[in-house]
């Protein structure tokens, strides 16, 4: 039988879905897998009914609350590795329970395998710091692609983004599948306010089969330092107040500040020089989803990590459901002609890759 690879959404919401004492329309209190911090699955199987017995390989992308309590529910098996985007908990609190899961079952004697950025793998290890002991660190790059040793036919390049002055080495994840039917990439954000990427890595990753891209509020609000649909003000073309004076405060060398590392490497600082030479200023970066789709024409658009409350307070506008949030943005796309469909993936969704 031939293996098949398979996108299983494993949590979809941002960091706190739900308010304690408080509701949302969009995430049911009811579910606690819909409570689920965002978190993906890659995964190689001879079937879609997964199982320890069809699953050949997984890779986890991102591990934050609940994600140990679906595996666990679900196939039940430890994920080969696993790839941050970034450290903060909400992304990173199952790294603990996987690897100690993996060490124990190995008897103390292998360590689990970690990809990430270094400055990503030292905030965890601030956080973590028993994990250096138990966790084989492999180290990313901006723009290198690296081989998953641990699995067949897949490798995973980094690209640099803007989530705050905190969120150090968060990473854009473009996942390449290749074998001899299939060569497909997958994109995952992770949580950013905007991707810090050079000419060559737009062309890179146009046309990619999938990309999972936080889309924290409909409107733009930079502050909360996290993805908007759109960069215009609600019913209206004139960019967003909050976005225009933010830009206004701000330099090239802040939004890459969190990458920088204090000792010298080559492969790392040309990444930045290159892009400090073709962005002279902030207009060639995309502050929205809809301006990376249209950078890079990739035809499905899942939205994850939603909230809406910088939405409700700034802008006055409703805290929408998914139904609504997948129409407002699919007649955004549809207006400008767009190829792209936006959906919002449930909990457990699997897309077939290829």
């Amino acid at each position: 039988m031939n293996a098949k690879y398979y996108i299983r959404t494993n949590g979809r919401a941002n960091a706190w879905p739900i308010f304690l004492g408080s509701e949302h329309p969009f995430y049911s209190k009811a579910n606690p897998d819909d409570l689920s911090n965002a978190s993906f699955s890659i995964i190689k199987s001879d079937t879609e009914n997964f199982s320890s017995k069809t699953v050949r390989w997984e890779v986890l992308v991102d591990a934050g609350n609940n994600t140990v309590s679906y595996l666990i529910r679900n196939e039940n098996i430890i994920p080969d590795t696993v790839v941050l985007t970034h450290a903060h908990m909400d992304h990173s609190l199952g790294v603990e329970w996987i690897s100690q899961s993996y060490y124990y079952k190995y008897n103390k004697k292998r360590k689990y395998p970690l990809y990430a950025t270094k400055p990503c793998w030292e905030f965890v290890k601030q956080s973590y710091p028993h994990l250096d002991n138990i966790i084989d660190f492999k180290e990313l790059k901006p723009g290198i692609s690296t081989k998953i040793d641990e699995v067949d036919n897949l490798r995973v390049t980094p690209f640099p983004v803007f989530h705050g002055s905190a969120a150090f080495g968060a990473s854009m994840l473009v996942f390449e599948i290749l074998d001899n039917q299939i060569h497909s990439k997958i994109i995952f954000t992770g949580d950013m306010l905007c991707p810090l990427l050079r000419e060559k890595d737009y062309k890179y990753i146009n046309e990619s089969d999938v990309i999972y891209v936080d889309c924290n509020n409909r409107f733009s609000y930079p502050g909360s330092n996290h993805g908007s649909l759109i960069t215009t003000v609600p019913g209206g073309k004139s960019e967003s107040k909050f976005l225009t004076e933010w830009k206004k405060g701000i330099f090239l060398s802040h939004l890459i500040a969190p990458h920088l590392e204090r000792n010298y490497d080559i492969d790392k600082n040309s990444y930045f020089d290159e892009f400090l030479s073709e962005n002279p200023d902030l207009l060639k970066i995309p502050f929205s989803i809809i301006d990376l789709v249209k950078k890079t024409n990739i035809s499905k658009v899942n939205l994850v990590h939603y909230s809406g409350y910088e939405d409700r307070k700034f802008y006055n506008q409703d805290v929408v459901d998914e139904k609504e949030l997948e129409n407002f943005a699919n007649e955004i796309a549809l207006s400008l002609k767009l190829s792209g469909i936006f959906s919002v993936p449930q909990v457990g969704d699997v897309h077939i890759v290829g």
